[in-house]
């Protein structure tokens, strides 16, 4: 009896742990959408109504589309401080084909550097506690102009001009409090030399979307001097006249980094 019931705490702490692991380390599988006509990257959502797969709970929202030539990837979300945290820790799209060693990632936005983005006020002295949300993150959008591709290993083998490049093609849009991230990035064959993800039709590839990590410098770069007072006010706190809007916080910032990760079937 006693064996027994050792056997049976056995088993279901096995099938508790087996399914805590699965769920910590699984990823989501989304089927590419094959298009007859070409994306315009142009930071708009018009090209993918209809065929956004959504993240429950997390307000963000994405979708894979391709071609015999290119992979098309879009990510959209309306949460302010995922949004602030895409456009000043930088994002990475992490692209692993199945079964290969050609893992690449697309740096895109880059992480801003140390005291770059200090002033979110308006210019009035009256009103500079208050954010002007569309514009901030329109100028944060403005300053990105180049893109990094890296290998498995995060280390940079290409860099590109945006929006000159032909090769690559990133685009952010953000307009009624909706972020747009839109890419393309073409096939090359797997033993080729020319720039592409070393993929085809038909296949199926790991995808990763992660922000950059929190660091503690970020607060420091980041104070500001609140008028007629002697404090600071560390950036990411929500200050008077900051939108919540539907029980969110203001555009501050997440500690966490964002990471999801999809299992994408590329259409033939």
């Amino acid at each position: 009896m006693i064996k027994n019931s050792f056997s049976i705490l056995f088993f279901i702490s096995a099938l508790l742990l087996a399914l805590i692991l699965d769920g910590c380390s699984g990823s989501k599988s989304i089927q590419s959408f094959f298009t007859k006509n070409a994306i315009t990257i142009d930071g708009n959502i018009n090209d993918w109504e209809g065929s956004l797969h959504s993240i429950e709970g997390e307000n963000v929202a994405v979708s894979v589309k391709n071609d015999d030539k290119d992979v098309y990837i879009v990510m959209v979300t309306s949460d302010r401080r995922k949004i602030m945290n895409i456009l000043t820790r930088g994002l990475t799209i992490w692209l692993d084909p199945e079964g290969s060693d050609d893992k690449i990632g697309i740096k895109f936005p880059l992480r801003l550097e140390p005291g770059t983005f200090r002033d979110m006020r308006t210019q009035d002295p009256e009103q500079r506690t208050v954010f002007d949300e569309e514009k901030i993150f329109n100028n944060l959008i403005a300053n990105q102009k180049e893109l990094i591709i890296v290998n498995a290993g995060d280390i940079a083998t290409h860099a590109f001009d945006l929006p000159a490049s032909k090769l690559i093609e990133a685009k952010l849009g953000y307009s009624m409090n909706q972020l747009v991230y839109e890419l393309r990035i073409p096939f090359t064959e797997k033993n080729s030399s020319a720039f592409g993800l070393k993929a085809k039709p038909g296949m199926e590839l790991l995808a990763g979307f992660i922000t950059g990590k929190f660091e503690i410098g970020e607060f420091r770069s980041g104070m500001q001097d609140r008028p007629g007072e002697g404090m600071r006010q560390p950036r990411g706190e929500r200050l008077a006249g900051m939108p919540g809007g539907r029980g969110e916080r203001g555009a501050g910032f997440d500690m966490q980094p964002m990471e999801y990760w999809f299992t994408v079937k590329l259409a033939e």
